[in-house]
């Protein structure tokens, strides 16, 4: 007896990077999939994941195009990812994705974190940063709703 005859949902929390062949495989066995978009330009993305958003933003539109239950999520991380280009960008680019993709979770950025980087004894690249306020996360929101983005906050 398979996950779906005892009805257990299966989901996948992702940052898209992989191969399109394996999220085409597993789309059938995957109920939802929970995936982050960080940033939209390029460069900014490279900058601070130290990859190109190319694969990962095809990925995404992928996984729309198939029919796949997608939970976009965004890690709302200030002065790196807060920026109204930033916002517009995302929200157009869901738009593009249609109906089903325009929402959004947003996961203010917080440094409950760090205590793990240092136990592991590994260097933390986003010390300086202090968690997003929540004035920050709500503007953020009202933003993405302004650009017709169902958009909710992780909390």
């Amino acid at each position: 007896m398979g996950f779906s005859q005892e009805r257990i949902d299966t989901c996948i929390e992702t940052c898209g990077c992989a191969d399109p062949e394996a999220f085409l495989e597993i789309i059938p066995v995957t109920d939802h999939f929970l995936f982050d978009l960080k940033l939209m330009d390029p460069d900014s993305h490279r900058k601070y994941t130290g990859q190109s958003n190319g694969n990962i933003l095809k990925n995404a539109a992928l996984l729309v195009q198939n029919g796949a239950d997608v939970l976009f999520r965004q890690p709302l991380i200030p002065g790196v990812n807060d920026s109204i280009a930033n916002v517009e960008a995302t929200a157009g680019f869901l738009i593009s994705l249609g109906n089903n993709a325009a929402r959004l979770q947003i996961m203010p950025y917080h440094r409950m974190g760090l205590s793990k980087y240092r136990a592991l004894d590994v260097p933390y690249a986003l010390g300086g940063l202090g968690a997003a306020d929540d004035a920050l996360v709500e503007a953020v929101q009202r933003a993405y709703a302004g650009h017709g983005i169902n958009c909710t906050i992780s909390r």
